[in-house]
Formats: structure tokens, C-alpha cells, sequence
């Protein structure tokens, strides 16, 4: 809306006599400013005696603009002023306009706004008007204070009006100060008025009106006050006619009604406003016209309320159109509330009660005058405040349901999601899947078939906060709340609206976890290696390149490995003898064991160089601690093989295990490897790994020193614990446009508490380089694993190839058979052990010239899983362990189990950590049994595909297969301890279970 400025103005006749002085007034009541094309009636009537001064009032004719949005003023139009009601959940719109008051026609009535001359003649014809004249020269009454002057006639046309008793010029032509005031009934609001010397000056006090029957008469009670003031002698008047010009003192405040259906108007209130102050009108330094001052305000806390009683008809206009808006000001002009020009206070509000006709429910709305941003009412304006449909003609509709995951504590999510009205909720970890739906729309209330899209916003997200457990583990970190943005980072913040929800999706970032394991703290106490643009190679820790399947950190930061296959450069340089294998020639079971000469990539090809190719990407396949890995990159113009970066967040570090790939353009895994988080094997602030124990070979002669030097814990050990995912808190406001209707959703990540009693490792499948996820406790449940590719289960058997593409898969057979015994669909004999040793024939388990070698020999594979300087065991490494025993079952001595060390129970029962004597007193080496994962989906007492076969038995796999026929597709490995009371060296596996691995230094 604009601002339009019409006006009108007040002419006074004087004619000069010898006694009387007669005063012919010809008065306009105005707006403020004068509008152009007026005509100003001068025509002096036949039968006035020509020596007498009598009033006449004349009138503008202004009827030039046709609607409010027509405004000469091109002012911006103004927002609307909200009104909310405690009924309803979305708001009345009024519009505002502000305009000079002189725009529209009345009917008689005392205490109406006057708009024309016509008003000025019906509210003052009683009564009249006061009046008092003053000589300039010696500022003496001339007419006396508040004399009155009434119209001669009944009729308007006339507009004859005089003073009783009649007044005459002076002969003199002395200058005469005119001044004014209407309507009469002010005198007795206008207190401490003074209308003499420059100004005119008054305390006002707005009337409130009485409430009778409940009915309330504020602005019937409200007069238009208005006054003039003019200086002039005969001499300087044309024809004897002295301008007297009327303005107004007050604001005027009027409602009108657009797009409403049919239903009334009961009250509207103005409330918390100023209602009373001093007033001066005086003339603006150095011009002609004169203006209101008003000051010294009383307290803000007046109200005033007006019963309308106003019935409304269903005007079907669009929302934004205007032309046919009903000024209920038009049809009731004594409601017009005309108050003391002020700054509007902040806490001023208008309230409209409305009732319905179609379902008679009443509206009680309320809101902010200043909202709209006009924050000043001025004297002589009015300002109309257009009463939109929005709230009443239209029935609007915002719905949002959120979504609730299915509780699955042992794969959270995997849990489905449902419609969940009021709340979005997932597992513990989870931080997609979730969504909410929106539908935004409103239909009409006298025609419900008629919908329109009605836009919407998220209009407020709460800080994320996190609840601590009650139990005391010492978060280092005990800010409890995360911004919004942080917290919700994907979401549609807006839409446009529809009469079907419509479904989005939303991600959290991941929740705080905390651990009773001091060496987590520890972890995240560390100071960050490397920085994003220069993160840590971790491949040349030791001065030289030494690549690996595996590489260890100990501390939060930026980290980076090369493009390279295993170990296929050592010491700086390319050890060919990784990826090729020199067949030894005739050996048993050839056929059935064959060697793999060349080993080969994701595509099947032979390895014929160090550096991997054809990378487009880098992905995270899977971690098994939550969050602690992000920003996995590919950089392929970095040194000669280009790397792969990542970063270990300092906020979750944990102990953990992380598996990183790179893939080709297609998304197929060209290769992967294995990030293991451990505060153990390392020195704080040095990654080169340390703190290893030495076990003594049980025969002499085959290693050098008779010794290995052994990894202190099993390969991707994290520590027994418990872990929580902590819950998270907040909520998500919708808000509707146009109707400003709102809906909350609750927001909860899950808490859950995970408690690894004895400890977990990876396992491996026999030949394979790729870590599968270890176990949560000793059931079969599998610790929660995160990233693009989950931990899954498929049927073998499978190629190389198909093992190197698919890292996070363990390849299981169908049934517990012989066929079944392997992952791999050929039996290679070499994948972990490249040495040229000869076999030893079929069926030899006695010591033999092949035997002893063979089993003591290790020449480390690109399929390696260990990390650079390490490798998997030979069989021979566990003789020592067993005392040489290959007992299967019952091997105790005196009722303790027979082995190199003692057995400590833990707390959970019939759990042992077996200490194995080392060649350092008072060293151990430890072994936790943590089973081996199962090979087939049927087998004994109804174990799972993947599940934890004998979990209190300490297994580890050697580089080692078997070469009996007895024993198809096996492979040797270290057993001990568990239920069978197991003591056995070269313990007989299938080459599908996957089973921990214990690395050790690399041997001659």
C-alpha cells in the first residue's frame, strides 16, 4: 500500500461595517494537504446583510481515486500485522494503508472523523464550533474566548453560519488573529487550553467509553478534534474572505474487511497505547502552515475497545486484490478510533474477535501493531487495516509426520522405518534412513473441494543436545549441544507445498560415544598428526617406503598411503617376489593345490608392477567404531602413485578397525585396505610399531635366533569395554506461509549402551587380505559396522578377483561339506606363503626332510593382511605355544589344560586369557579366545552363516595349508583352550572359516 494525501480547507468573509462586525466564514474541513483539481466555493448570497459577518462552509468533492492500491504515492507496500489467536494455530492478516484523512464520505454523527465539509456541517450544526478573534497589535479579545458559531439554515447548500451576537470589522484596518476549534464537545477533554499569543496548546485525554451489556463504545466516544488558526485585515482578504483552515489533531484508525467468509465482526481492540498527552499547534519555523507537537506522553497502558457487531459477506476476491474491500468505517463511521498521534509502543497490539458464520466458531486474535513496520501513527492520517481471509475464509492445513526406526540393538540399521506422528527417531549410530512428510495446503470453508498448495519452511532448528549416562566413564568432551547446521546437515528447508505429503529425507551427524577404556581417552587426548593439506605417510614411517595390506594409527589426524599392492614396495624398492611365485615343481596333491605363479588383481589380470591403476575414487567400505574416520580422498597426482587420504576424528577416536577402497569409474572396488586404530603396539606421537614379545621356536635351526618376534595383540584387537552411543535430542519447526501455522517434530537418536566383555579381533579367511568384522561378545552378534558396504554373507565359491572386489563380504557355503571347505573356488597353496620350501608329501604329519622346513617357512604375499614388516605365522610359531601337542580335544594334565603359560579366567566365566611364556620373564603372550567365524549356513547345534564357532577357544590361522587328501581345502592353525580343552599347533581348519591372525616380524 501507498500513502495519498487528499485535503480541503476553511475560506472566512469578512465584510467591514460601522458597528457590527458581521463574519462570513467559508470553511473546509481537511486532511492535511490540499488535493489538486479543487473548487472552492466564493459566491457571496443575496439576502446576507453585506455588513455582517456570517459563516459559510464549503467543501472539496473527492471521489478522483478508485481503490486503496491506486495511490499517487509509489511508497512500498507495507507487510501485513500478524494476529494470532489462542484458539488457533495460524494468524489473521491485516493489511495496512495509510492515507490523509478527507478520503471518504460520513454520516452524521458527533463523534465521526470528519472527511469532508459535508461531516464538518452535520457533526457542528447543533452545537457549532468555537471561536475567538485577537488585534495582533496589542493582543486584546476582539471576539471573545470560545464564542460559538452556528449555521443560519437548516441547509447545507447554504452553509450560512454567524455568531451571536454579530460582529463588525473595525474601521481601522487593523490585523486580526483567527482562531478555531470544533466540535464542542472536546472543550471538556481539552484541558489547560490556551489559545492565545503563537500557539495553541492543550492536554488531551482520550476517552475509553463505557461497556454496558457488553457492549463497548471506545471509538463512538472519540471526537475528531480538529483546529485552525489564520492572521489577516481587511485590506489583504479578497472579497472579504478570511482563511480559516481546520486540520486534525488526532489519528484516525479504521478497519476494512477483504476475502472474508460470511461471519461477524463482534469487537476490536486497540491495546496498550498512550492515552494521553501535551499538544502544541503552532507554525513551522520559517513557513505559512501550522502543525501538531504532541509530548509528554502518558503511560502505555491504555485500551480501548469498540463493539463492531460487523456481519461480512463471502467476497470470493483473490488474496492480494483489493478493489472490492469493504471500509466497515464506511458503514459504521462512528467506530472510527481516533487516537493520540504517537510512536507505537512495542507492545502494543489490535485484537479483532470474529465469529464464523458457517460453523459459528469465534476467533480471538491478537498481534503486534509495530510488526507491520509502520511504527508511528501522525495526526491527520488514517491508517486502515484491512482484515484478510486467511484466517477465516480459508481453512489451512499443515501435516508433517516424521519417522521411527524399528529397535534392532544387534544391527541398528538395519531396524525399518515407519510413519511416526510428532517424531523423528532412529537407532543408536544410525544417521540415515530417517525422513519426514509434509503436507501444506488450505481449502476453502464454504467449498471444500476448492485446495491450493499453500508454501512451507523449516522455520527453526534447536541445537542438537546430548544426554550423558548416569554411570561416570568421563567424557572428556561435556558440551552437551551441537549447532543445528551441524547436527542436520542434509535436509529440504522448504517446499512448495501440496494437498499429499510429500517424503524427505534427513541425515543427522553422528552421536557422541564415550568408553570405559582408558586408552580410548587416551586416543583422543593425542595431539593431530599432519594437517588436510599435509597429512602423514604412512607408508614411510620407517625412512623408506614399506607398503602394506595394513597400516596402524595411534592418534587423531590426517593420514595418506601410496597406490601400492601389498607390500609390493619394501625398503624403497619393488619386491616382484610378493606378486610372483617360483613353482617349486613336482609336490603332492599338485592338482588339487596348485601354485598360483602370478598373482592377480580385481579383474583377474596378473600383477605385473608395484602401482594400482584406474582408480576414479576413494571410499570408506566399512569401520567397526563409530565415526572415526571421514574426508577418504583420492589423490591421484600425488607422488609417483598417487594416495589415498583420510582423517581420524579426534571427537569419537576409539579403538577400531577401518577398511578404505579405491574403485574404478564403474564403482567396482579396484582394491582395499585395512586402518587399524590402537593405542598398543606404538609409542604416543611415533607410529613405527614397538612393545613386541619374543617366543622361543620350538625346534632350532629353521629361524634365525631360534626366535619370533610377535605383534602384542591379535591383528585389529580392540579391548574389552563397554561403549555408549549417547542420545540426542532437539526438534524441527515447520512453519506454513501466508497462515503462519506451525508444527513441531521431536528429534532422538537412540541411546545404547554395547558391552565387549572379553575383547574382539578381525578374522580372515584363509588366503584372503580382507578383514571381516569381529563380534561383540561371545554370541554370534556382529559389532556394528559402518560405511558404504556393511559386513554382508554370500555363497562361494568365489574367484581371487571376486574376493579383492567385494572386501567387506565373507564368502560362506551352503552346506558343512567337504565341497564347501574353501571360499575360494581354487585351491591355491601359496596365497600367504611364497616360499620355494617343498611340500611335504600327502599325508605326512610326522617329522620329516619336508615336514620341518615347510613349516617354519614364510615368504610374505601381496594377499597379506599384515602391515608392512609383519606377516602371517608359519605353523611352526605355535609349537611352542602347545608344548608341541596336536591335541584336538582333552589335553590336560592333572586336570589343567597342557600349554606354554597359565590361564586366567575372566570375568565373565568359563572365558581365559592364556598367558604364553615368552623368552622374557614376567612378558606374556597373550590370547584371547574369540572363537572363529563359522563357514556355512547349516552346521552344529544350529549355527549361523558367520557365526562365533567355539568362541572361549584362542584360534589363530598359519601361512599354511594341508595337503591331505583327509583333509581337503584346510589349512593349519593354532587351537587352544575352549570347551574341548583344545591344545593343538597345527589344529586343522576349513580354509572358508575366517579365524583371527597373530602377526609376526618378518623371519629368515
Amino acid at each position: 500500500m501507498g500513502i495519498r494525501r487528499q485535503g480541503s480547507h476553511c475560506d472566512v468573509t469578512v465584510e467591514k461595517m460601522k458597528k457590527i462586525i458581521y463574519m462570513i466564514i467559508w470553511c473546509i474541513a481537511t486532511s492535511l494537504i490540499a488535493c489538486t483539481g479543487t473548487d472552492v466555493f466564493d459566491s457571496e448570497e443575496a439576502h446576507i446583510d453585506s455588513d455582517a459577518i456570517f459563516f459559510k462552509v464549503s467543501s472539496d468533492n473527492i471521489s478522483d481515486l478508485k481503490t486503496r492500491s491506486e495511490f499517487q504515492d509509489t511508497t512500498d507496500l507495507l507487510k501485513p500485522l500478524m494476529l494470532y489467536s489462542s484458539e488457533l494455530d495460524f494468524p489473521l492478516y491485516l493489511h495496512t494503508c495509510i492515507a490523509e484523512i478527507g478520503e471518504m464520505d460520513a454520516v452524521e454523527t458527533k463523534s465521526a472523523q470528519v472527511n469532508d465539509i459535508a461531516d464538518f456541517v452535520a457533526l457542528n450544526k447543533t452545537d457549532g464550533f468555537h471561536l475567538t478573534a485577537y488585534e495582533l497589535k496589542d493582543n486584546t479579545d476582539f471576539i471573545p474566548r470560545f464564542a460559538v458559531a452556528k449555521p443560519q439554515s437548516e441547509s447545507v447548500d447554504e452553509n450560512i453560519w454567524n455568531t451571536v451576537p454579530k460582529y463588525y470589522w473595525p474601521i481601522d484596518d487593523r490585523t486580526m488573529r483567527f482562531r478555531a476549534y470544533a466540535p464542542m464537545s472536546a472543550k471538556d477533554l481539552l484541558t489547560d487550553l490556551n489559545m492565545e499569543g503563537e500557539t495553541i496548546s492543550f492536554d488531551y485525554q482520550v476517552p475509553a467509553g463505557e461497556v454496558k451489556d457488553n457492549y463497548h463504545n471506545a471509538a463512538e466516544s472519540q471526537p475528531d478534534i480538529m483546529f485552525a488558526f489564520t492572521e489577516c485585515k481587511r485590506s489583504t482578504v479578497v472579497d472579504g474572505k478570511v482563511p480559516l483552515n481546520f486540520s486534525h489533531a488526532l489519528s484516525a484508525i479504521k478497519f476494512a474487511v477483504r476475502d472474508v467468509v460470511g461471519g461477524t465482526i463482534e469487537k476490536i481492540s486497540i491495546l496498550g497505547v498512550a492515552g494521553n498527552a501535551h499538544c502544541v499547534f503552532a507554525r513551522n519555523q520559517g513557513e505559512s502552515e501550522f502543525s501538531y507537537n504532541w509530548s509528554e506522553y502518558g503511560t502505555a497502558d491504555c485500551n480501548y475497545s469498540q463493539t463492531f457487531n460487523y456481519t461480512t459477506k463471502n467476497n470470493n476476491t483473490g488474496f492480494e486484490d483489493d478493489s472490492k474491500d469493504v471500509i466497515i468505517n464506511d458503514e459504521l463511521p462512528a467506530k472510527t478510533f481516533l487516537l493520540i498521534p504517537q510512536d507505537i509502543p512495542s507492545e502494543a497490539k489490535i485484537e479483532v474477535i470474529f465469529r464464523r458464520s458457517s460453523d459459528n466458531a469465534i476467533f480471538t486474535m491478537s498481534g503486534l501493531i509495530r510488526s507491520n513496520n509502520v511504527t508511528r501513527w501522525e495526526p491527520g492520517k488514517e491508517y486502515i487495516y484491512t482484515i484478510s481471509t486467511n484466517s477465516s475464509n480459508w481453512i489451512y492445513h499443515l501435516d508433517v509426520l516424521g519417522s521411527e526406526q524399528a529397535i534392532n540393538d544387534d544391527e541398528p540399521g538395519k531396524g525399518a522405518f515407519k510413519d511416526k506422528e510428532g517424531h523423528i527417531i532412529v537407532n543408536q549410530t544410525v544417521t540415515k534412513g530417517a525422513y519426514y512428510k509434509v503436507r501444506s495446503y488450505r481449502e476453502r470453508a464454504d467449498n471444500l473441494n476448492i485446495k491450493e498448495p499453500v508454501p512451507w519452511k523449516i522455520s527453526d532448528i534447536s541445537d542438537g543436545t546430548t544426554i550423558f549416562p548416569q554411570e561416570e566413564i568421563g567424557f572428556p568432551d561435556q558440551n552437551p549441544a551441537i549447532s543445528a547446521d551441524e547436527w542436520i546437515p542434509v535436509r529440504v528447508s522448504s517446499g512448495d507445498g501440496s494437498a499429499d505429503y510429500k517424503k524427505i529425507d534427513v541425515e543427522f551427524c553422528p552421536q557422541m560415544t564415550g568408553t570405559t577404556h582408558p586408552g580410548d581417552w587416551d586416543l583422543q587426548s593425542r595431539a593431530e598428526y599432519g594437517t588436510a593439506e599435509s597429512p602423514v605417510d604412512l607408508s614411510m614411517i620407517y625412512g623408506k617406503m614399506n607398503t602394506a595390506n595394513c597400516y596402524v594409527v595411534n592418534g587423531p589426524g590426517y593420514f595418506k598411503f601410496p597406490l601400492v599392492y601389498g607390500n609390493a614396495i619394501t625398503d624403497g624398492i619393488t619386491n616382484t617376489g610378493c606378486y610372483r611365485y617360483t613353482d617349486p615343481g613336482t609336490y603332492a596333491n599338485k592338482t588339487t593345490f596348485p601354485s598360483l605363479t602370478s598373482f592377480v588383481d580385481y579383474k583377474g589380470n596378473a600383477i605385473s608392477s608395484p602401482g594400482i591403476t584406474g582408480a576414479a575414487d576413494a571410499v570408506l567400505v566399512w569401520e567397526d567404531a563409530y565415526n572415526v574416520i571421514s574426508d577418504v580422498k583420492l589423490n591421484p597426482a600425488d607422488g609417483q602413485y598417487g594416495t589415498v587420504s583420510f582423517k581420524v576424528n579426534k571427537k569419537n577416536l576409539q579403538q577400531g578397525n577401518v577398511v578404505i577402497a579405491i574403485r574404478d569409474a564403474s564403482k567396482v572396488i579396484i582394491w582395499s585396505w585395512h586402518i587399524w586404530i590402537t593405542e598398543h603396539w606404538t609409542n604416543e606421537g611415533d607410529l613405527r610399531l614397538t612393545g613386541d614379545v619374543v617366543l622361543g621356536a620350538a625346534d632350532a635351526g629353521y629361524v634365525q635366533n631360534n626366535s619370533f618376534s610377535v605383534a602384542p595383540q591379535n591383528l585389529g584387537w580392540c579391548d574389552s569395554k563397554n561403549v555408549w552411543y549417547l542420545k540426542r535430542t532437539g526438534d524441527i519447526t515447520f512453519t506454513q506461509d501466508v497462515s503462519g501455522k506451525q508444527v513441531k517434530l521431536d528429534v532422538e537418536q537412540r541411546e545404547k549402551k554395547i558391552e565387549y566383555w572379553i575383547g574382539n579381533n578381525t578374522y580372515y579367511q584363509f588366503g584372503r587380505k580382507d578383514p571381516i568384522v569381529g563380534f561383540m561378545n561371545k554370541g554370534s552378534v556382529v559389532k556394528y559396522n559402518f560405511g558404504y558396504f556393511p559386513y554382508v554373507i554370500e555363497a562361494q565359491a568365489k574367484s581371487i578377483a571376486e574376493g579383492i572386489r567385494n572386501p567387506h563380504i565373507l564368502f560362506v557355503g551352503a552346506e558343512a561339506i567337504a565341497s564347501n571347505n574353501d571360499w575360494l573356488n581354487t585351491h591355491y597353496h601359496n596365497l600367504w606363503n611364497n616360499s620355494a620350501t617343498v611340500p611335504p608329501p600327502a599325508g605326512s604329519v610326522a617329522p620329516s626332510g619336508k615336514i620341518l622346513p615347510y613349516h617354519y617357512s614364510g615368504v610374505k604375499t601381496v594377499y597379506d593382511p599384515c602391515p608392512a614388516g609383519y606377516q602371517v605365522p608359519p605353523v611352526a610359531f605355535f609349537k611352542k605355544i602347545t608344548n608341541g601337542l596336536a591335541l584336538d580335544a582333552n589335553a590336560l594334565v592333572n586336570g589343567v589344560l597342557n600349554f606354554n603359560g597359565t590361564a586366567e579366567e575372566l570375568t565373565e566365566k568359563g572365558y581365559y586369557i592364556y598367558k604364553i611364556n615368552t623368552e622374557t620373564p614376567g612378558v606374556y603372550l597373550n590370547l584371547t579366545g574369540t572363537g572363529h567365524r563359522w563357514y556355512a549356513t547349516g552346521g552344529i547345534e544350529n549355527m549361523p552363516a558367520g557365526g562365533n564357532f567355539n568362541p572361549g577357544t584362542a584360534y589363530l590361522w598359519s601361512n599354511q595349508i594341508v595337503f591331505t587328501n583327509a583333509n581337503a581345502l584346510c589349512a593349519y592353525g593354532l587351537a587352544l583352550g575352549g570347551k574341548d580343552d583344545t591344545s593343538n599347533f597345527h589344529f586343522v581348519g576349513r580354509r572358508a572359516m575366517a579365524r583371527p591372525v597373530r602377526p609376526v616380524k618378518i623371519f629368515k
